[in-house]
């Protein structure tokens, strides 16, 4: 009702533009999940049938059929069922970007930790860079570091660019 007072004969085109909608989306879902096939079965994840493409298209044909035949058997799923696989899937999603996002978080806080907060604790390799980025810095801004931080080297080493500079 709501649909035919505020849209009047429009109202009954409304189901026809949204199934089209949903046969598009169908459309690029079946094309893009063959070329996932097609790249999984080439890097051998999937059987390697299904990286074959047609020569004169240069289409993966055999995994766009195999695509075609899991849609068609996912399509005699209950769609209750259907909407909880999709629920799950995203929430999976979700979880696993936030878990590796904070993963990434914390590793790259432990890098800025040992870098910049206790130089001296951390390994050779961060050593070395802290005084590159050190010399960088000073190097670019002109500056001092604070000589109780920094290699006795870095301080001569900054006084001669600065010498050299004017």
């Amino acid at each position: 009702d709501f649909a035919q007072n505020t849209l009047g004969n429009f109202s009954y085109a409304i189901p026809f533009m949204v199934a089209l909608l949903l046969i598009g989306t169908l459309n690029s879902n079946l094309f893009c999940g063959s070329r996932f096939m097609h790249a999984a079965a080439r890097e051998g994840h999937l059987p390697t049938c299904m990286s074959c493409r047609h020569e004169a298209s240069n289409s993966p044909r055999a995994a766009l059929l195999g695509q075609m035949i899991c849609t068609v058997a996912m399509s005699f799923i209950d769609i209750d069922t259907l909407i909880n696989y999709v629920t799950f899937v995203m929430w999976s999603q979700k979880v696993v970007t936030v878990t590796f996002t904070g993963v990434a978080v914390v590793a790259s806080g432990l890098v800025v930790f040992y870098a910049l907060v206790k130089p001296k604790e951390a390994p050779r390799t961060l050593q070395v860079l802290d005084d590159m980025a050190t010399r960088f810095t000073c190097r670019l801004l002109n500056c001092r570091p604070d000589s109780k931080k920094i290699n006795k080297e870095v301080i001569c080493w900054n006084g001669h660019v600065v010498s050299l500079s004017f």
